[in-house]
């Protein structure tokens, strides 16, 4: 639910609330330690120049009001209270406060209380900064990142330098690329369960992962942007799932719009998720935001909402939405930022074909996507662009190219221990004979099929992949822009030394010069009497 700006009770000081810094990074109380949930759950969300969205919603068992204060920092000692509203408790899921006019290169922080004295009351903070109207001089960083298993595995450790990178002052925000939850559980337990127990499992289930510790420290600060995958709603989401588990998409959808969509915008207009037609339950995600005088231009586009609800299941992409992205880059932004769930080109047709075969879903590099995917590639601009994805359980990066333009392309997946592809060695294995093999294969194919006068493909070469946990970090400074993996060591010396074989022993030129060494040997052995 949307809850706008609501009755303006502005005063000349916010004394009142204490240090709000501080709160923002306040350490959990004994009882919040002890569940492991903070007791009041805070997301900001959308944050431009002028305005903000922010989600809380009281995660103890109180029926009290909630009020719910907007405060700008002028100064490290003066803060002005903005707004203020408050009103009753009336729903099972979060508000959205709505934020407009601010004051762009301002701070602000969100502090919300749940209950009054003398009875008990609770409090949270949420802390962003809006851009100033220019980045020309300034310095910010964005984090990426996908598939958070935390509710499977409880493990957090990856999150602790999370919370330590949003103290940086240029931090803007996050960028959540996909499975932000893992479902899956969910339907081993509940596929046959009504639509309400489903509804409430999904909250549950969001409650626990978006309200631990840890995972508080990340959201109650700067911006978040979260894209959707399968595992938000069901794994291999699409149109085939919809009639197969019907009653079970329909309840996670409904929670998906409640947790994550409305942290972008409002959802009142959405009709009954239980009952509603797939196409009526449609909203776009694709979308941008500009930071700056069209300096940075962020790019989300969608590759699992759209398949799922209005597009068959051999379409990656609607065309309205390719209008839309190509119609992004004629802005000619200083950097641009293409942000996907999926990365739109890491598979082959081969290794595509053969994904589809054992896990079930269709990838971009399938051939039902090969002209989707070459279209986009077409219309991407030549200079400037970085593609950032989530998804494939490693940390990875690559460049695309062919003979007019080069694009790097960062991937970014894999919070905790069991969504990496460490995690799952047949998984380390497909993803070495991809990057190391396959597409440097159908590099060598492309380069002959154009000397063949075939029209040009596109190459992609990998770096080797990192394994284990990971998330991305971009930086934009002063204009210069770098984009890198950061990654957390593995915990255990079989995982650190198969890394490093894969790395550096199985390496593609490492292989390929003992692959000729062994030829020749067998060729020539005899004439030098080898």
């Amino acid at each position: 639910m949307h809850v706008s700006s609501g009755q303006d009770t502005a005063v000349a000081s916010s004394a009142a609330f204490g240090d709000l810094e501080a709160m923002s990074f306040a350490p959990p109380t004994p009882s919040e330690q002890q569940k492991n949930q903070m007791d009041v759950l805070v997301i900001v969300g959308k944050v431009t120049a002028t305005s903000a969205r922010v989600l809380y919603e009281p995660l103890v068992s109180d029926e009290s009001s909630i009020t719910v204060s907007l405060v700008l920092q002028k100064s490290a000692q003066d803060h002005v209270l903005v707004k203020a509203f408050t009103h009753l408790q009336h729903q099972s899921f979060p508000y959205v406060a709505a934020y407009d006019d601010l004051v762009p290169n301002s701070v602000y922080f969100v502090h919300v209380q749940v209950g009054s004295a003398p009875s008990a009351v609770y409090t949270a903070v949420g802390r962003f900064r809006t851009p100033p109207r220019s980045i020309a001089s300034e310095k910010l960083m964005l984090l990426t990142f996908s598939c958070d298993r935390f509710v499977d595995d409880a493990d957090d450790s990856h999150w602790l330098s999370l919370a330590e990178e949003v103290r940086d002052p240029a931090y803007y925000g996050s960028v959540h690329m996909g499975d932000q939850i893992y479902a899956d559980s969910i339907l081993r337990t509940l596929q046959d369960a009504t639509y309400d127990v489903i509804v409430n499992a999904f909250r549950a289930m969001y409650r626990r992962g978006f309200g631990r510790l840890l995972a508080q420290r990340v959201l109650r600060h700067g911006a978040h942007y979260m894209q959707m995958d399968d595992h938000d709603v069901i794994n291999n989401w699409s149109r085939d799932t919809w009639i197969k588990h019907n009653v079970f998409v329909r309840a996670g959808l409904q929670v998906f719009y409640e947790y994550q969509y409305q942290l972008l915008q409002d959802w009142s207009d959405l009709p009954s998720c239980r009952s509603a037609t797939k196409e009526e339950l449609y909203r776009p995600m694709h979308h941008q935001v500009s930071l700056g005088a069209n300096e940075l231009q962020l790019v989300f586009a969608d590759t699992r909402l759209e398949r799922g609800l209005i597009l068959s299941p051999k379409e990656l992409m609607s065309k309205t939405q390719l209008k839309y992205l190509q119609d992004a880059w004629s802005t000619n932004a200083t950097q641009a930022v293409l942000f996907t769930p999926v990365p739109l080109f890491f598979h082959t047709q081969s290794s595509a074909a053969f994904a589809e075969y054992v896990d079930g879903d269709l990838y971009p590099g399938h051939k039902h996507f090969t002209s989707t995917v070459q279209a986009l590639w077409d219309q991407l601009p030549s200079t400037a662009l970085q593609l950032v994805a989530g998804d494939l359980h490693m940390g990875h990066q690559s460049t695309i190219s062919d003979s007019t333009k080069r694009v790097p392309q960062l991937i970014a997946s894999g919070m905790t221990k069991d969504s990496t592809a460490m995690a799952d060695r047949r998984l380390v294995l497909f993803y070495y004979v991809i990057t190391q093999w396959a597409q440097k294969v159908a590099c060598a194919w492309s380069k002959m099929a154009v000397a063949g006068g075939q029209s040009e493909g596109y190459c992609m070469q990998s770096a080797p992949p990192h394994y284990g946990q990971n998330y991305g970090k971009l930086t934009w400074d002063r204009g210069e822009w770098t984009a890198e993996i950061v990654t957390k060591p593995y915990d255990d010396v079989p995982e650190t030394m198969l890394q490093a074989l894969l790395t550096w022993a199985l390496g593609f030129r490492a292989v390929t010069s003992v692959m000729v060494i062994v030829v020749l040997r067998s060729a020539f052995g005899s004439f030098w009497g080898l």
